[in-house]
């Protein structure tokens, strides 16, 4: 609650932790926590031993969820045919830095070359360690097909890239699942009603690339500071400029090869 207030701009001398603990005291109030059967907390990944995208993980998010959107906001976009319905996520697993992209329909075709997009990214920006990037069998990937998934990675070998799949274990993609319901929260939710065009929503998805990579994280390793702080600690001089990924829409740029 400290951290999100101060998030939000508040003054931290009136909103002060000892404050905050106080009233947390006296109502009782206690935040929730999930933990394995024996209590222990279990990691995906070992965080201090990995390297910045060693491991990323790539999903997929409908932005035209009931369950995510107010109405308003839902119909604009369910309603309004330049608006894109689908968004791209790749988030790295060490210092949580996103790359994002939109589309109006879902294939592997647009799979497979955003992915390469975000390698050739990086690669650009002299990111040279081996990646490991993992999706689940979803049809916009390799639809959990062994022969697919090898096509893949022979084409991505020239990258040092391997791909693979989660093999149905859906908590594998924790990561960038997470990120996911940030994005209805700090994103389509309280900007949706500033889009009313295809321009509005790029200007808008551009500022939110940038704000997320930039935002305060509380995830494993990073403790209280953002993304592209974590790359700087860990020696990228060139962070601000990893991190002001372009946005663009896919079909903008790839259904000419199609």
């Amino acid at each position: 609650m400290f951290k999100h207030l101060k998030r939000q701009g508040l003054d931290e001398k009136i909103y002060t932790l000892c404050k905050i603990k106080g009233v947390y005291k006296r109502k009782r109030l206690k935040g929730k926590r999930v933990r394995t059967a024996n209590g222990e907390r279990r990691a995906l990944y070992n965080y201090a031993q990995i390297e910045a995208f060693e491991y990323l993980q790539y999903d997929t998010k409908e932005i035209t969820d009931m369950h995510a959107l107010p109405l308003k906001i839902y119909n604009k976009f369910k309603n309004k045919p330049e608006l894109p319905i689908y968004q791209w996520t790749i988030v790295d697993a060490k210092t949580k830095v996103r790359f994002l992209a939109w589309s109006y329909t879902l294939d592997s075709f647009f799979g497979l070359k955003f992915l390469e997009w975000v390698i050739v990214w990086l690669r650009a920006h002299q990111v040279m360690v081996k990646m490991n990037i993992q999706f689940d069998g979803g049809s916009e990937f390799c639809s959990a097909s062994k022969r697919k998934l090898e096509i893949w990675n022979e084409n991505l070998k020239k990258y040092d890239v391997f791909v693979y799949d989660t093999e149905g274990a859906k908590w594998k993609q924790n990561l960038v699942e997470r990120t996911h319901r940030i994005d209805d929260e700090e994103f389509y939710c309280p900007r949706g009603e500033f889009i009313d065009s295809k321009q509005d929503f790029l200007e808008e998805a551009q500022l939110w690339i940038m704000y997320y990579n930039n935002r305060i994280s509380d995830g494993i390793g990073l403790e209280g500071i953002t993304p592209r702080e974590k790359l700087v600690q860990l020696g990228y001089q060139n962070a601000k400029d990893i991190c002001n990924f372009p946005c663009f829409i896919l079909e903008d740029y790839y259904k000419p090869f199609r």
